[in-house]
């Protein structure tokens, strides 16, 4: 047997073999792990003999062998389909006899009784699709088709295809069109546009079948008494609803050009789009009844519980319906708008937001619907056909294509601003409106904000308050993730503003773009909101003993342990939230410096106090929480608002965020103090922004460095996350960077941590990287005093400098590193005594390097030129052979910019060195004189080139004649023919001539120029004809030419 990859030339496999193959597969399958793998490696030497496929289709076709073999047979297939079908560069692929008989036998295959299977099967038809329709297999889904039509029976009455058949081929359908929408080619999206109008009428017409079936049955079921059987029927059928469903928003996703970039109306989406509108109301409607219906039930009867299966089911119908809306809406705007849902599917998702506003957390079947109810108003907010932007497709459009686009956006838009424009009511939550109460009692207030505290709101404002209220708190399940893991918590909550794929952060993402919109009305709310939250709160909550606390206006919400949690200070906590994602809109609303002054130091500066008086009275867990969600979401916001903070405030920010940093404990050293990691990770965040802020000044900075230090220092000991330790290592990072001389005294603190980081960071070499940029930096910042350091960075650079590193990865960083502290080693050049002999001693890592790979040239070359200006004389002799043998090897292997970055190092061994170098550098330029006289190499090479051959000529004229007997020996002049050459000595002489010659005026530098000039003009001054006699003519110009090399 063969290994696979190359076109089997053995025999192929036959029927008789599929017994000895089925064996095999229950051999991949035992518990034995020798026996496995046993069969794993025959099954892939077989894997490429002609009749695999067909035995493994065969195989899982045959319904009476082992199902977990079966399944297995379907997975090697749907490989092999994917590994054969199509020759490539290390495969022969299946033949094309075997392709057609397969084609043929995959279609048998479709009506499978176990789902497992079928999903496979249905993957190896959508695999030998992508490669072979339409031109090998045209007639794929008029075959499809055929075998669920209806067929006429014998006695005349038709007989329609059985249930199973038809799971079965919509499953390979979704999966084929799913493949084939993929393809990106103009030819393959023809052919899908083809396939959409075959199957488009087929696919819509049995979904609205289905739908009305459904709607039909499931109030009858879902008011089945609690012992009935469960309606297996109903469900089958919604299951192929719901996969008619897929397929149809396949179809008019990529069946039909975008109408944004073409303009011309989708009829499909004005047919199909109201009708998914409709289907949607139609199953709300009957969540509302099963809601209704188990309220007067009994939340924990059987009935409710016999039921759980149609609720799903119904909640999923409703998730794919908006989802396929919003999709549409997405792909063909115009269509969308015309077929008159755009506002009834705004209407749709703004209900269900406002009902749930408040009512967290969520089951996941929720959760779902109501973040893709979020995406999809977000999508229309931020639709560019809408909003007149035109796209890139459209950016060259004639005036007349734009003014349309002008004119159908300004009739969207003025739909929608009445829509949002329309009156509405906030959700009822205790807690918001006594936020409102609090901020319209207030004596100042603008009239915007008293408008909204008459209830004068607007969908826009009510949506914007319900997602601060109802969704940016955090609920108990947050808080007892906090408790439990606060570290895992933090940094899964840490920017949840960067993408869509939570709840919350679409939500943070849709209040966003709410207040980008329309931010001349929904600022004033906000603020409105911020006054009432900070008036709720009273002055003094949260310091000194627990007992001594003003109680807080409203209702509590459930918390941790049967813990009751003042909605109030959740609340403010998402205002917070809002009012920091909303910086740069709000800062014309908001006194920023007064407000930081007022509330936001002060909640940030009491933890202290709080942490004091919490071992003081013995206060719980639960009240350690709440003295923690404010500093944190104060520490956050002040991290947004950097923008704005002035100069005169930025040591008061600077303690603040250390106090959160350092969360001092009570004067009894005695006692244990833990601080908390949410809070730590807050402040890391936000120092990190200000200390990378342009305004940043390191003199207000140096009072809280030691303690700043100390901290971050204490966080890489005790944390054992990957991310944490990251972060913290980032912003130490930052100070040191910025503050420079000033990290000098604290270098001692750090020192210790970084080897035991090192170690324990063994498989993480993420952060291992962070250590050596670190311990760059500080090597950078100490300078001649950098030795100091030594002890802890040679280790660090023998391991990531070394050929054989399990972690290749920090080779990079390693030679950064190193570069680092070479440039700032002390002592003289050559000193065989000094303290940096050491980083001359890792040489042999770079020779390696340079021969592993030409991925580190530039860094190499600078590597080379900090040895040779450190090592000087003793370390040529040591090393620049090794190191030249190294460049040598890379003349004519590299691209322009490759050998440009070898030259400065070479030329620099002519000065530093002139007598060793003459004799390291001889092989480097005799190769490299080969391409440039035969010509390939550019000019721009030639004319840096001719600084080291005029630099050898002028230095060391009797190593340039051995040049060019080198060269001569080599045969370099059999290829040229120069007029008036009377030997090959001559020819070589007068075609360098030449060269240098015609390169001369592409040299830029002033110096180089003189160089080459004073070299040239000497090598036109030999006789060519005695050049065998070239050392007396050298030695009358030398004293002249010490001179010039010596300028």
């Amino acid at each position: 047997m063969q290994s696979s990859g190359q076109p089997s030339q053995q025999p192929p496999l036959q029927e008789s073999d599929i017994p000895q193959l089925l064996q095999l597969l229950h051999g991949a399958l035992s518990p034995d792990a020798a026996v496995q793998k046993h069969a794993e490696s025959i099954l892939a030497s077989i894997a490429s003999r002609t009749g695999y496929c067909s035995c493994l289709a065969a195989i899982v076709g045959n319904q009476g062998a082992d199902h977990s073999a079966r399944w297995l047979a379907a997975v090697q297939l749907k490989n092999s389909v994917n590994k054969y079908w199509r020759p490539r560069y290390d495969t022969g692929g299946l033949s094309h006899q075997e392709k057609a008989y397969l084609r043929g036998h995959f279609l048998q295959l479709i009506p499978q009784d176990d789902n497992q299977i079928a999903v496979q099967v249905a993957l190896v038809i959508a695999k030998a699709a992508r490669f072979d329709f339409p031109q090998q297999w045209p007639n794929l889904f008029i075959d499809l088709l055929a075998g669920i039509a209806v067929a006429p029976a014998a006695g005349g009455t038709p007989a329609p295809p059985s249930i199973l058949l038809l799971r079965r081929t919509y499953v390979v359908l979704h999966h084929v069109l799913k493949e084939l929408s993929s393809k990106r080619l103009a030819a393959d999206q023809k052919a899908f546009a083809d396939v959409a109008q075959l199957l488009f009428e087929h696919v819509w017409s049995s979904w609205g079948s289905l739908l009305q079936d459904i709607l039909t049955r499931l109030p009858a079921e879902l008011a089945a008494p609690a012992g009935s059987a469960p309606p297996q029927a109903l469900l089958l059928a919604f299951e192929r609803w719901l996969l008619l469903l897929k397929i149809l928003r396949r179809l008019l996703l990529f069946g039909f050009r975008s109408d944004a970039k073409s303009l011309q109306p989708v009829p499909a989406v004005a047919l199909v789009a109201p009708q998914l509108l409709a289907a949607m109301a139609a199953l709300h409607q009957v969540q509302q009844q099963q809601q209704q219906s188990q309220q007067q039930r009994g939340q924990h009867s059987s009935a409710a519980v016999s039921h759980r299966q149609l609720s799903a089911m119904v909640e999923r119908g409703m998730l794919k319906l908006i989802k396929t809306l919003s999709q549409v809406q997405q792909e063909h705007p115009w269509s969308f708008h015309h077929a008159g849902v755009l506002l009834s599917l705004l209407e749709a998702c703004y209900t269900q937001l406002l009902a749930a506003a408040g009512q967290g957390p969520w089951s996941p079947a929720r959760e779902a619907l109501l973040l893709t109810c979020c995406q999809a108003v977000l999508a229309v907010l931020r639709c560019d056909s809408y909003a007149g932007r035109l796209s890139s497709n459209t950016a060259g459009a004639h005036t007349q294509q734009a003014s349309t686009i002008k004119r159908m956006a300004g009739e969207v838009s003025g739909q929608l601003a009445t829509w949002w424009g329309a009156p509405a009511q906030p959700p009822q939550l205790p807690a918001l409106a006594a936020a409102l109460a609090a901020a319209g009692s207030g004596p100042q207030q603008q009239q915007p904000q008293q408008q909204q505290a008459d209830g004068q709101h607007t969908r826009q404002s009510a949506l914007l308050v319900a997602l601060i209220a109802g969704f940016f708190p955090l609920t108990h399940r947050d808080i007892d993730e906090w408790l439990d893991d606060g570290e895992q918590w933090a940094l899964a909550n840490a920017d949840t503003a960067s993408n869509l794929h939570g709840l919350k952060s679409c939500c943070h993402q849709l209040a966003l773009s709410l207040l980008l919109a329309n931010k001349a009305s929904l600022a004033p709310v906000l603020v409105q909101l911020l006054q009432g939250v900070s008036a709720c709160v009273p002055e003094g909550w949260g310091r000194g003993a627990a007992a001594a606390w003003p109680a807080i206006p409203g209702p509590p919400v459930p918390g941790p342990s049967g813990a009751a949690n003042p909605a109030v200070l959740l609340l403010k906590e998402a205002v917070y939230e809002a009012v920091g994602l909303a910086a740069y809109e709000l800062h014309d609303y908001i006194d920023y410096p007064g407000w930081l002054r007022g509330s936001l130091l002060p909640e940030m500066m009491a933890v202290g106090n709080q942490q004091h008086h919490q071992q003081a009275d013995g206060s719980s867990s639960k009240h350690k929480l709440l003295l923690l969600v404010l500093p944190r979401a104060a520490a956050r916001l002040v991290g947004h608002w950097v923008a704005d903070l002035k100069a005169t405030d930025r040591p008061a920010v600077y303690r603040a965020l250390t106090v959160l940093l350092v969360q001092p404990s009570s004067a009894d050293k005695q006692q244990q103090h833990k601080p908390d990691v949410v809070l730590q990770l807050a402040a890391v965040s936000a120092m990190r922004i200000i200390v990378d802020d342009f305004g940043f000044e390191s003199e207000g900075f140096v009072e809280v460095l030691p303690a700043v230090m100390q901290a971050l220092t204490g966080m890489l000991a005790t944390s054992q996350e990957l991310d944490t330790q990251t972060q913290v290592f980032g912003l130490m990072n930052l100070i040191i960077d910025r503050l420079g001389p000033d990290i000098k005294p604290h270098v001692g603190t750090v020192m210790p941590l970084l080897p035991q980081t090192w170690l324990a960071a063994a498989d993480q070499s993420l952060l291992r990287i962070q250590a050596l940029c670190c311990l760059s930096l500080l090597v950078n910042v100490l300078g001649p005093d950098s030795p100091a350091l030594y002890p802890v960075l040679l280790p660090m650079l023998r391991e990531s400098l070394h050929p054989d590193s399990h972690q290749p990865e920090l080779l990079e960083d390693g030679l950064a590193c190193w570069l680092v502290a070479l440039r700032n080693a002390p002592g003289a050049a050559g000193d065989p005594q000094g303290p940096a002999i050491a980083l001359l001693e890792l040489t042999p890592a770079l020779v390696s390097c340079l021969a592993l790979s030409t991925e580190h040239i530039a860094m190499g070359m600078q590597l080379f030129t900090s040895l040779l200006l450190l090592g000087g004389a003793p370390f040529l002799a040591t090393y620049g052979s090794q190191l030249m043998s190294a460049c040598t090897a890379y003349v004519g292997e590299v691209v322009e910019r490759g050998l440009l970055l070898m030259l400065p190092p070479v030329d620099l061994l002519l000065v530093a060195a002139p007598e060793q170098a003459a004799f390291v550098v001889l092989p480097f330029m005799q190769r490299l004189l080969g391409l440039l006289l035969s010509g390939r190499e550019s000019a721009v090479v030639a004319a840096n080139a001719l600084a080291l051959y005029g630099r050898l000529l002028l230095q060391r004229p009797a190593m340039f004649e051995q040049l060019l007997r080198n060269c001569t020996a080599a045969g370099m002049t059999q290829a040229m023919q120069p007029q008036g050459a009377s030997d090959d000595a001559e020819a070589l002489l007068l075609a360098l001539t030449g060269l240098w010659c015609d390169a001369f005026d592409s040299i830029a530098q002033p110096l180089a120029r003189k160089l080459a000039a004073c070299a040239l003009a000497t090598l036109l001054k030999l006789p060519i004809k005695v050049i065998g006699l070239c050392p007396q003519v050298h030695s009358k110009h030398t004293q002249r030419d010490s001179l010039i090399f010596q300028y």
